[in-house]
This record gives C-alpha cells, structure tokens and sequence, in this order.
C-alpha cells in the first residue's frame, strides 16, 4: 500500500490515471482494515476485516487493481459489499473476475479444535492458546479441515516473507506435535 502513497505524489501525466490513484490514496492509503473504504468490519472471533490492495496494473489509459478482502466470520458477504459499492459508486470503477470464499471458523468447543489444542499443550507442556487469522488456508477447501501451526509464540513472523526459514529445533517439534495430532484424530 506504500506504492499508492508513492504514486500519489508523482505527476503521472493521465488524468484518468492520476484520479484513480488519488481514489486510492484517500480511500486505501496506508490502512489495513477498509476503514476510509467504509468497509471496517469486526468481530470478537476474527478481529477486523483484512484489506490488502495487491496489485496495480497500470496499462495505457486503464488501471487494473487487485484487491483482496476478507471479512470476519460473523458478518457476511452483503456487510462487505454494500459499503464496498457504494464507496465506488461513480467513480469510475467497476468490479471484474470476483471470487468469493465463505471465511472458515470453528468454536473453540469443537471437538477437532479441542483435541489439537490438547496435543499442543501435551506435547508443549504449555497452554494451546487458540487464535484466529484471516488468512487463505487449504483448509477452506475441504470439509471439517482446519489450519493448526506452524509457528511458536514469540517466533519472528517470517511466513511468507522474504528468506523464511524454520529452526530446526522447532521442525522437530512441529514433527512430534503433527505425529501426535495424526494419532489422536485418528483414533
């Protein structure tokens, strides 16, 4: 999102181009949640909405901007939309290729969660403290599948980002906490 704060005080040349990156600036900038999007939405089980403006392409007179969004658990696609839509109402943006995926949540009464977080802490001896992330997960794609690990509290967050890496001691225990979590579930 740096980029669009970036582009914003350049002299682009295109005034299609120029307002488009304005829009931006003044309704994204530097934010992570949709809020001068007007699409801030929150719960207490998934926290806020996840706003991550992806990609700019810039061809001719034409700017294509990838955005992906995803919304708590509570709330529904229409909460997102609707606000969504009216924020680009008439300004020249329209949306195309729209993909939706339902956001994947599990009490934490549930038996799969309940049986991972014993596994942690057995395995840990520390407290399995469940947490919630907006993240895409292939765990979305298959039924009663939900994400578990694979960092530590305190870790630096490295996934995804440039040289991520693992300390194997901690490989290790990842081996013996998924070992574990693979008997117990099959059990």
């Amino acid at each position: 999102m740096q980029i669009i704060t970036f582009l914003n005080e350049l002299t682009l040349g295109d005034d299609c181009i120029s307002t488009a990156i304005k829009f931006l600036a003044n309704y994204v900038g530097m934010e992570l949640h949709g809020e001068s999007f007007g699409v801030l939405l929150e719960d207490k089980d998934s926290g806020k909405l996840s706003f991550n403006l992806g990609k700019i392409n810039i061809d001719g007179s034409k700017i294509v901007v990838t955005l992906n969004l995803r919304y708590p658990v509570t709330k529904t696609l229409e909460d997102m939309m609707t606000p969504f839509n009216r924020t680009i109402e008439n300004t020249g943006f329209t949306i195309e290729n729209f993909t939706h995926q339902e956001p994947l949540y599990f009490s934490p009464d549930n038996p799969l969660v309940k049986t991972l977080q014993k596994v942690y802490s057995e395995q840990t001896g520390k407290e399995g403290t469940l947490i919630s992330i907006g993240g895409g997960t292939y765990a979305k794609e298959m039924p009663n599948t939900l994400a578990f690990g694979p960092t530590f509290p305190g870790d630096p967050d490295v996934i995804h980002k440039p040289n991520e890496y693992v300390v194997i001691e901690d490989l290790i225990q990842m081996t013996k906490i998924y070992t574990h979590a693979l008997y117990e579930l099959a059990k």
